[in-house]
């Protein structure tokens, strides 16, 4: 079976893909399986390389655009972002807890 390398046009394409899609959806795209596409990746590591750089660029693009709609006053992206980023929740009830009893510990020689 002929390997499959990709050229500098079809890596530029992986990036441009990889800010929507998935691995599996990029495979798809090129006609290759999953497996396939990570066996590409061993030997031409650039390829997820310029996977993850495309996924963290469209991820720093949509981070820009929550903290200007927060700047602008948007309260449900503040509490969207303060949920997913920060741990916060709209609950005004304690965290239940539960008190557990004393534990004995009884040393025998």
């Amino acid at each position: 079976m002929k390997k499959v390398v990709f050229n500098d046009m079809q890596l530029d394409e992986v990036q441009g893909l990889s800010a929507s899609l998935s691995i599996q959806q990029i495979a798809d795209y090129f006609g290759i399986s999953k497996t396939t596409f990570y066996e590409v990746a061993k030997r031409q590591p650039e390829l997820l390389e310029r996977y993850q750089q495309g996924r963290a660029r469209r991820i720093g693009e949509y981070a820009a655009l929550v903290h200007q709609y927060i700047l602008e006053g948007d309260k449900d992206m503040l509490k969207f972002y303060l949920r997913t980023q920060a741990g916060w929740n709209e609950k005004n009830e304690p965290q239940d807890t539960q008190e557990l009893p004393p534990i004995n510990i009884i040393l025998s020689t």
